[in-house]
Formats: C-alpha cells, sequence, structure tokens
C-alpha cells in the first residue's frame, strides 16, 4: 500500500478548508437535503484513508490531529443517517478547524513506488471503501423505510383516534 499526503500543497489545503465551509453553508441551509452533503462527504473516503499513513511521519501534535480528523470524518459519515441538521453543521465547523490547524508536509521522495499503476495501488482501499459506502446507503434505506411504516402505524393510529372519538360522541349525543 502506498503512502500518500493529505494535501499535496498549502493551496490544496485551503481548497479543502473552503470546500467543507461551503458545506457548512449548505448544512445550515433548512432547503439544502443532507443527503447531498452526505454524498459529497463520501467521495472523500479514499483520501481521507491516507491519515493513517500520512500521519506516521508527522509531530506528535499533528498525528494527534490527523488522528482527530481522520476520526471525526469517519464517525460522521458511518453516522450521517442518524445525526441531526445541528450536529451535521457542528462536525463540519470541527473538521474545517483541524484543517486549519494540520501542516502540509513536503514529500521528499517526488518518486512516487505506484507511478504506473495507481490502480492497483489504491484497489484494496477502494474495495473497502465502497463496501463502507455501501453499508452507510442500506442503512439510510433501512432507515428509511423504518420511518415510512411508522408514519404509516401512526396515521391509522391517528384515524383509528378519530374514528372512536366520533363513535364517543355519537354515543354521548345518544345517551342525553
Amino acid at each position: 500500500m502506498c503512502i500518500a499526503g493529505l494535501f499535496s500543497d498549502e493551496m490544496d489545503r485551503v481548497r479543502t478548508y473552503h470546500d467543507i465551509k461551503k458545506l457548512v453553508d449548505h448544512a445550515t441551509d433548512e432547503s439544502f437535503p443532507l443527503s447531498f452533503i452526505h454524498g459529497y462527504l463520501c467521495n472523500w473516503r479514499t483520501t481521507m484513508g491516507f491519515y493513517d499513513d500520512e500521519k506516521q511521519a508527522a509531530t506528535s501534535l499533528q498525528e494527534s490531529l490527523h488522528a482527530e480528523l481522520f476520526h471525526t470524518y469517519v464517525s460522521m459519515v458511518d453516522t450521517f443517517a442518524s445525526l441531526y441538521r445541528d450536529e451535521v453543521v457542528a462536525e463540519l465547523e470541527k473538521m474545517a478547524e483541524l484543517v486549519c490547524r494540520i501542516d502540509v508536509l513536503e514529500d521528499e521522495d517526488d518518486d512516487h513506488e505506484c507511478d504506473d499503476d495507481e490502480t492497483d495501488c489504491y484497489h484494496s482501499e477502494y474495495i473497502a471503501e465502497r463496501n463502507r459506502a455501501n453499508k452507510a446507503t442500506r442503512q439510510v434505506e433501512q432507515l428509511s423505510a423504518e420511518n415510512d411504516q411508522l408514519r404509516a402505524k401512526l396515521e391509522a393510529a391517528t384515524k383509528r383516534e378519530s374514528e372512536l372519538i366520533a363513535l364517543l360522541e355519537a354515543a354521548n349525543i345518544e345517551y342525553q
């Protein structure tokens, strides 16, 4: 497995920060579906997966920042379906703050061991990340189906309650 840095240069870090801030703006907009933010974050899985490799070369402070950012990202993506909008905003803000504090590590070796065939280099990571994304999608679909079932039960109970109230009112009128 190849080791790749999170940010290739300072501009890459700045772009990542601005991308996260745009997601924060979208997350605070009630009309913007959170599912789009989740999809956007899932596309970062390959990049974020390199954290564990890069942090090995970092100082202890940078190592803890990388670990915290990686943990925040993975936790947020994996539990996204159960997060409220304000929790999504808070996690994105935390990620943006961590990105600002991470130093760009310059790659001392320009020759990448897999320059000719990056597909093989990242294949196992891609498979693992695809499986996690598929699992998260299934979880969202399952929760959505459960939500639909609960909504149907609530509607049926509300209808039954209305019928019982009507019967009680009719019985009360007949009794008087």
